[in-house]
């Protein structure tokens, strides 16, 4: 932990920055963006409509997605209900903290009292965030096993697993976002007028140069394994799903055109996804003790129980529902990705100003859009998860 002096010092550098705001106050009032009241009061007005609308949506798809009994046991539908219950914390508790921090914090002296919550704000964001990315990540290797490797799905994707993976993500979101903000948390001033000054928390490195490097590392390391790794992943694994999905559709319907179910030159791979959308359409009609059991000990040597056109059909349900993440996750990394490169350039010494922060404020906002979007995104295809 910091103790009060190396606060103090931090504190009273920033207050050395923003000291010579006040020589020209006509300039002041007319260049900086926060001293416009339309933007100073009417940032509290966009972050309120954001809250309300990320929390009645989140909360109406975590009880849509937790009172089916059967999506309660799918790996797809817990890691979503993972995601969306991040988004709901987000909204509930982090966004009503960043729109009242500038007039919380004002004309206030950096105490513990501040720093404080100023740590605890930063610890839950980017917690929220860091389990957001790589739920993000794990839907995506959900969705490339089920679809290219079906039949290794049935061992692995289960209820169990989908837990135990949600709890290793939380666990090592906490203790990074947790070292990462009692560390590198600040307090800087801003001075929308002459006569006024705010705290507001943020992720700055005006720190001496000892820990400024080691804050460097830290931010880079934080921005490629929570950030950078993630994004090149979930891009090659929904570009295989596409490509994989693309060829087995245009193989089924040239089946549906010729008559044919089994056609000779069919790849093996589509043989297995075939297989395996026909056995999991079949589990509407079976009882739990026949799903456990495996697809070939009931149905060796038998043909595929339904005809190449309800197959179809259970394909491009998994289509659409695989869309749905891939727009997911593209809102994902929009929205977050300012906020981790802001934090990621200041630590190379970029230098803030008034502007400045009011860009990282706007950042901050973005992630609470994030959370905006998701409901509605999982909106346009409800049927599709009715049918996990």
């Amino acid at each position: 932990m910091k103790n009060f002096t190396e606060i103090s010092h931090e504190w009273n550098i920033s207050l050395e920055l923003n000291g010579n705001f006040c020589t020209n106050v006509t300039l002041l009032e007319e260049e900086h963006i926060l001293s416009q009241d339309a933007v100073w009061y009417g940032l509290p007005i966009v972050y309120f409509v954001s809250i309300l609308l990320a929390t009645c949506g989140n909360i109406f798809w975590i009880i849509f997605l937790w009172r089916s009994s059967r999506g309660r046991r799918s790996s797809n539908v817990l890691l979503i209900m993972n995601l969306a219950f991040c988004d709901l914390l987000k909204s509930v508790l982090v966004a009503p903290l960043r729109m009242v921090e500038l007039h919380l914090f004002k004309n206030q002296e950096a105490t513990y009292h501040t720093i404080n919550i100023c740590c605890f704000i930063n610890c839950f964001e980017l917690y929220l965030s860091f389990v957001g990315f790589h739920t993000v990540m794990a839907i995506s290797q959900e969705r490339l096993c089920i679809i290219c490797f079906p039949f290794y799905a049935r061992k692995w994707l289960n209820q169990n697993v989908a837990l135990a993976t949600i709890f290793l993500i939380s666990a090592i979101s906490l203790a990074t976002s947790l070292l990462y903000s009692l560390f590198y948390s600040q307090i800087v001033i801003v001075h929308p007028t002459c006569k006024t000054a705010y705290n507001v928390c943020s992720y700055t490195f005006v720190l001496s140069t000892s820990r400024a490097l080691g804050a460097r590392y830290f931010t880079l390391a934080v921005t490629i394994f929570y950030y950078i790794i993630p994004v090149i992943v979930v891009s090659i694994s929904y570009a295989k799903i596409v490509v994989s999905l693309k060829k087995t559709i245009e193989m089924l319907k040239r089946d549906v055109f010729d008559g044919q179910s089994n056609h000779p030159g069919r790849d093996i791979r589509s043989k297995e996804i075939m297989a395996k959308a026909s056995n999991s359409a079949d589990k509407k009609s079976s009882d739990k003790n026949s799903t456990s059991k495996g697809f070939s000990n009931k149905q060796d040597g038998a043909p595929l129980r339904h005809s190449v056109k309800s197959t179809l059909k259970v394909i491009k349900s998994r289509k659409s529902l695989s869309y749905l993440m891939i727009i997911v996750a593209v809102c994902f990394t929009i929205c977050h990705g300012p906020l981790i490169f802001m934090s990621l350039f200041m630590s190379f010494g970029y230098r803030m100003d008034n502007n400045t922060i009011f860009v990282l404020i706007l950042f901050k906002w973005l992630s609470v859009v994030s959370s905006v979007i998701n409901p509605n995104v999982y909106s346009t295809n409800k049927r599709a998860f009715r049918r996990q």
